[in-house]
């Protein structure tokens, strides 16, 4: 009985554990265009997200870009890209996972 009482602690432990860090997961989203200010401008007036520019030098081109970075949920991950798409059609868009990120408009489950 004892055993049977230890594996259910250890899985319901693990399990509360693993649905709160499914819970934190967010987007980062990195967008390098010609066209950074424009796409920066419509997503900060037509978003609640804030935008982060960074100006970049493609190695290849040796073309100044500029890089976008952007904090979403799940849920706002397809009107970004299709806003962005539809102002740069050859905007080069990357979407990374992010473990936890704190600050407006997202909340830290512990």
């Amino acid at each position: 009985m004892a055993l049977y009482g230890i594996v259910a602690l250890f899985l319901s432990s693990f399990s509360i554990n693993w649905l709160i860090s499914k819970l934190n997961v967010s987007k980062l989203a990195f967008v390098v265009s010609d066209k950074g200010l424009e796409i920066s401008k419509f997503l900060v007036s037509h978003s609640h997200r804030g935008v982060t520019i960074i100006d970049s030098v493609g190695a290849y081109t040796m073309k100044g870009n500029k890089v976008l970075m952007c904090a979403l949920k799940e849920s706002e991950i397809t009107y970004f890209q299709e806003s962005i798409l539809e102002l740069d059609s050859n905007a080069f868009i990357i979407f990374s996972e992010s473990q936890q990120i704190v600050g407006n408009g997202f909340r830290v489950y512990k």
